[in-house]
């Protein structure tokens, strides 16, 4: 039985055309390279909640990373969550009420928590003696109870033993008119906007807020679908960069913005109550005590397991729950032409050798497994890009099609003076011995010497080839397709 390989330091090798003096093919401009289409979901319409994604659009901010977005406001008969899930949007803007539908096995993840508050409350009128959730009691309470959305109410009802049977549920309607026709006692809504609108009218009101009573859940939060974060590496991470930006030129420069919301997109809402929800949204942000778009594992598994409380979602183990959050590992550092070529260059050609484990090869599945294959997930995710798998070719093959620049990359092989002519190779990432196998009944060689004049059997392409033959030219070498022939 034959050796795979005489001396095995597997590199992650790119081919010449990954190089940065071949690069020079490829201008590094903006205009060379075709923006990216995407499209984000608002959960309501334009108003100064969704500032930071507007002005990401308006600054040029998701243009630097490549992203052509388009904003679509909601109408109320479109589920935010159902709409990314779907794929007709990409990304979307939900409640906390995404980590219920996560938790009830919907494919999707939090990029972003953009509000560390919830701005949802109950409002009762002044006079309806309504000041906390202890009279609410057989109230006409108005308010959505199906949805994670709203948890934070239910929560609040149950801390002060008030179930929902307890309550006379209505069901929920936009705007204040129910509360200011006494059509019902209390109201859920946004401590962000709708106070405004009880100023205008003079009428006073009772704010019944969850975080007085230490419910503080996330309020507004970016996410999108596995299967976005699967299809484009790397895209998620350009879409959080570039909205997050945006949110610090919007919080810095909200007049500007209040002006672009309620001018070029047409805004219901008066300039005076843009203003009043720029100031209140600035305190649910707070950006200048928590770094913007934080997401902590630890408040987030109190709000699952709430949800589980109250029966909202199944309990969630801390390892699922984590993964509920995108967390991308930390973005290689390259140069504007590395960022170029790669954005120029979506899907990479990887040649992998099908049967080499435990580095590479394919499973009964047809999955490309083993360590390189490991590393080539990682640098898909850091880089933002997609590999596309060569793995129906023999090793020799592979090796044929690299020098005709027929893939770009190879994921796993050694580093000859002779394919340094053609290919660019990195460090090395693993190191291993291999040896030459022999059977029992030839006993023990010892020496590459003590093959003189016999046969070895060997793998086309295999980078010993030249070592065996230049090395020693007395050893016979019997060339086979694959590593099983040659045992």
């Amino acid at each position: 039985m034959i050796s795979h390989r005489f001396f095995c330091v597997c590199l992650l090798s790119l081919l010449l055309s990954l190089s940065l003096s071949s690069y020079a093919q490829v201008e590094s401009t903006n205009e060379a390279v075709p923006l990216e289409k995407v499209s984000l979901q608002l959960k309501w319409k334009y108003q100064y909640q969704f500032a930071g994604y507007i002005a990401a659009v308006e600054k040029g901010f998701y243009k630097e990373e490549g992203l052509d977005v388009e904003l679509r406001p909601r109408q109320p008969s479109i589920n935010v969550v159902n709409e990314v899930v779907s794929g007709k949007a990409d990304y979307g803007i939900g409640g906390i009420g995404i980590l219920a539908e996560y938790a009830n096995g919907l494919p999707i993840k939090a990029l972003a928590a953009i509000f560390q508050h919830d701005a949802l409350v109950f409002m009762s009128r002044a006079q309806s003696g309504i000041v906390s959730p202890y009279e609410m009691a057989g109230k006409r309470v108005m308010f959505d109870s199906t949805n994670g959305n709203d948890a934070i109410l239910r929560t609040l009802l149950n801390d002060a033993d008030i179930r929902l049977k307890d309550i006379n549920i209505i069901p929920q309607k936009m705007g204040i008119d129910s509360l200011v026709n006494n059509d019902v006692d209390v109201i859920s809504g946004y401590i962000s906007d709708q106070p405004y609108e009880f100023l205008q009218k003079k009428i006073p009101i009772n704010i019944i807020n969850p975080r007085n009573y230490g419910f503080d859940f996330y309020g507004d939060i970016l996410f999108t679908s596995d299967d976005e974060l699967k299809k484009y590496p790397g895209r998620a991470q350009r879409m959080l960069k570039a909205s997050l930006k945006g949110w610090h030129y919007a919080l810095e420069h909200s007049e500007e913005m209040i002006r672009i919301i309620k001018q070029k997109y047409g805004a219901e809402q008066s300039l005076s109550r843009l203003r009043f929800e720029a100031r209140e949204t600035k305190k649910l942000i707070l950006a200048d005590l928590i770094p913007l778009g934080s997401i902590e594992p630890g408040r987030l598994k109190r709000i699952a397991d709430i949800y589980a409380q109250l029966g909202v979602a199944p309990a969630l183990p801390e390892k699922t729950l984590n993964h509920s959050i995108h967390q991308p590992s930390t973005m290689l550092s390259l140069t504007q032409d590395e960022q170029a070529w790669l954005q120029a260059h979506p899907v990479i050609k990887v040649g992998v050798d099908k049967d080499f484990a435990p580095y590479e090869w394919i499973n009964k599945d047809g999955e490309y497994v083993g360590l390189a294959a490991e590393y080539i997930n990682l640098l898909e995710e850091r880089l933002g890009v997609k590999f596309d798998i060569i793995s129906n070719r023999s090793w020799d093959e592979l090796m044929t099609m690299a020098q005709n620049d027929e893939i770009d990359m190879l994921a796993c092989l050694n580093e000859t003076p002779e394919r340094k002519e053609y290919l660019k190779f990195t460090d090395p990432y693993i190191q291993n011995p291999v040896v030459i196998i022999n059977t029992d009944i030839n006993g023990y060689i010892g020496s590459l010497n003590n093959l003189a004049g016999k046969t070895v059997a060997i793998e086309k392409g295999n980078f010993s080839n030249a070592l065996l033959s230049d090395d020693y030219p007395e050893i016979t070498l019997l060339f086979t397709d694959t590593p099983r022939q040659a045992k």
